[in-house]
């Protein structure tokens, strides 16, 4: 096995752990912010309440954050963004209180969340447009079985 391959594997194998340690942490999660410090929900678009949310928590003077960029703008990472997730590009820097509630230590980071604000997720780190597709997948098979729990 190659070190991108390996490397690949590591890090979805860590998104799941995220995943399913997040189920068991049900106190104290952070609200659901529509306000991602640049006038909006980060992609341009009303609310939809019943769809996962994702948030890309990066700063402009960071060199991960760019490659990050670059895989986001990914035609098909796009679609499947669009189609499947309400998008939350929130610069950290700006916007430090959301950036606090989801306990975010580096970017970039990817958190995805139920509608309610509740983790699902979430990816530290750039990976490239195909490792961030499976990533997705993933997390849509997890919201996909799963019910949001009452709070």
């Amino acid at each position: 096995m190659g070190i991108m391959a390996r490397s690949t594997a590591l890090a979805l194998a860590a998104l799941l752990l995220v995943v399913l340690s997040s189920l068991c942490i049900s106190e104290n999660e952070p609200a659901n912010e529509t306000d991602d410090g640049n006038g909006g929900n980060g992609d341009g678009e009303g609310e939809d309440g019943d769809r996962p949310v994702y948030y890309y928590f990066y700063t402009d003077v960071c060199p991960a954050c760019e490659i990050m960029r670059e895989t986001l703008e990914d035609p098909s990472v796009e679609r499947a963004l669009e189609a499947n997730f309400t998008v939350r590009k929130v610069n950290a820097a700006e916007n430090r209180q959301l950036a606090t509630e989801y306990y975010i230590s580096g970017v970039p980071t990817n958190v995805f969340t139920f509608p309610d604000g509740q983790e699902m997720g979430r990816l530290p780190g750039a990976v490239g447009p195909e490792d961030f597709l499976k990533v997705l997948d993933q997390v849509l098979e997890f919201y996909a079985n799963y019910t949001t729990p009452q709070q």
